[in-house]
């Protein structure tokens, strides 16, 4: 009979400690790769992005967006990278934009969208990763497809006005991304596109006009 009660204490405690790390989320958001900028001028510094733990701070830089910008449009188009084993919330905070440059938050146009796998076909990726993505309005509108008005002003769907500057405003939530518990690899993850556009015009002319998003998963 002792060894029977001793038997038993041992199956519980191991039993406990599985269960606990079984239900323990891991999220993961990293780049996607690097920033595509299209429209800017010559001496435009480039737009980064850099992942800290699960938040990644992204600097977008425009360049000169006054009419010395010849070009019609400025895009930035920034992948982000995702692999989880839970559902999770993806959300963004802006930071106050210098009034100096004469640009408001509302002059760029923004949206979330071009979701895909990272490794087409992948037997670890889980079957609704992609179609699972629900994105939060109005942020599903392509900023690159807005027609301009009779007096050459975009007409957004969502802008960066849209975006907080004093707490993350949710732009997605998505599900569980890898299969078998193996976040972090190619073959578990997802990327997404974030596209910011503005359309140069009377502007105050300055060398590289920028806009800084924190970006975080939970």
């Amino acid at each position: 009979m002792k060894k029977r009660a001793i038997i038993t204490i041992i199956l519980t405690f191991a039993l406990t400690i599985f269960t606990t790390n079984a239900y323990a989320a891991n999220l993961t958001l990293t780049s996607g790769g690097n920033p595509t900028v299209t429209g800017t001028i010559a001496g435009t510094p480039a737009s980064t992005d850099t992942a800290t733990g699960n938040t990644i701070t992204a600097t977008l830089a425009f360049g000169d967006v006054s009419l010395r910008n010849p070009n019609p449009r400025v895009t930035i188009v920034m992948p982000i990278r995702i692999s989880t084993d839970s559902s999770y919330t993806i959300k963004a905070q802006a930071t106050v934009i210098s009034a100096t440059s004469g640009v408001q938050a509302a002059d760029i146009g923004f949206g979330v969208g071009n979701f895909r796998a990272q490794q087409p076909g992948s037997f670890f990726l889980a079957a609704n990763a992609v179609s699972g993505v629900v994105i939060t309005n109005p942020f599903s509108a392509d900023p690159s497809l807005a027609t301009n008005n009779s007096d050459g002003q975009p007409q957004f769907l969502s802008t960066i006005n849209n975006v907080s500057t004093i707490t993350g405003t949710q732009l997605f939530t998505g599900v569980t991304t890898a299969l078998f518990g193996f976040v972090g690899f190619n073959a578990t993850s997802i990327l997404g596109d974030l596209t910011f556009v503005i359309v140069p015009q009377f502007f105050t002319p300055t060398p590289s006009f920028s806009v800084t998003l924190t970006i975080t998963i939970s």
